[in-house]
């Protein structure tokens, strides 16, 4: 797997926000609420937020008169500009927790906000993308909850799919992915494909029950192969639309080497549509207006307050 290394021509200098971008804090064509879910209410169900919101609308602006961007989303701007106009690209993010592989219990530093792992340090870690079945139960209701809402913006809209993916490895060493409905037994649309990862980036969230993990593949279409599968996940999903932030909730059942059912459940998401990403970073480097930078700030916002929700460490 492909790690990703910062280089000049990857950095990208995006304009700070200004003074106007301050008062209103609706970002880009995705954009929530900075402390919301999609059209979601505030974290602790009373005005904190709305608040804040009237006081930052009065609250005078730096000296510059404009506001710096924040280092995360300038990093992960950076990184998903490498990649994101290339053909067939898979962006999302998952909530998990950062395993120390020396202590086998959730990576622990000594820092105290929100930090971008660089993926060529030194550390011993692998990403766990699992949670409690009551944080499942809690995301589930929350979310219903949002598609329940009167629409403020973007509608969110629902799905409810039980698909069962099996996977083949060719002579050559590529491996295939077969997605069916369980029900009927067919072919999901776009539901055979050879799906490759460039590029991973661990986030590491102190303070909240997850982290999270940005990863970009290449989800080639392919040809049903022949033969027998290696093995098999069963998925029981709930995905919830908004704008171009696709979230998925999904209980996972696979067999293990015993013949029993390990079951995992996991939260996801990803950009419906990364055309539109790449359309903005086009818009960027031509040095015309674009919303490349906001959009990014949208997609991590989003992951930010779902570990959020997912309670404290």
């Amino acid at each position: 797997m492909n790690t990703f290394e910062t280089t000049d021509e990857d950095k990208v200098e995006f304009k700070d926000q200004g003074e106007s971008n301050n008062k209103k804090r609706k970002i880009g064509p995705n954009s929530t609420d900075a402390d919301t879910v999609a059209s979601g209410t505030s974290e602790n169900g009373n005005t904190l937020d709305a608040n804040r919101a009237r006081m930052e609308s009065t609250r005078p602006s730096t000296i510059f008169g404009n506001k710096p961007m924040n280092d995360t989303v300038q990093y992960v701007a950076n990184f998903l500009w490498r990649y994101c106009d290339q053909d067939n690209i898979e962006i999302e993010a998952k909530l998990g927790t950062i395993i120390d592989n020396r202590t086998r219990q959730r990576l622990s530093l000594p820092v105290g906000t929100e930090t971008v792992i660089l993926p060529d340090s030194d550390l011993r870690t692998r990403f766990k993308s699992d949670m409690s079945l009551n944080q499942h139960k809690m995301y589930n209701q929350m979310l219903n909850d949002m598609v329940q809402k009167p629409p403020e913006g973007c509608r969110v809209k629902y799905k409810h799919t039980r698909e069962r993916d099996r996977f083949f490895k060719l002579s050559d060493g590529r491996k295939i992915r077969v997605t069916t409905d369980q029900q009927s037994g067919e072919i999901v649309p776009n539901g055979v494909l050879e799906k490759t990862r460039i590029a991973d980036l661990n986030i590491y969230s102190p303070n909240q029950a997850f982290d999270y993990r940005i990863s970009v593949s290449i989800e080639n279409p392919a040809s049903i192969p022949g033969g027998n599968h290696m093995y098999e996940r069963n998925k029981d999903r709930l995905s919830y639309s908004h704008g171009n932030i696709q979230f998925d909730l999904t209980q996972v059942k696979s067999p293990d080497t015993s013949g029993q059912q390990d079951v995992t459940h996991e939260l996801e998401l990803e950009f419906i549509d990364t055309r539109i990403l790449a359309a903005e970073k086009r818009k960027q480097a031509q040095g015309e207006a674009s919303e490349f930078a906001s959009m990014v700030e949208v997609f991590l916002d989003n992951a930010r307050i779902l570990s959020k929700r997912g309670g404290r460490a």
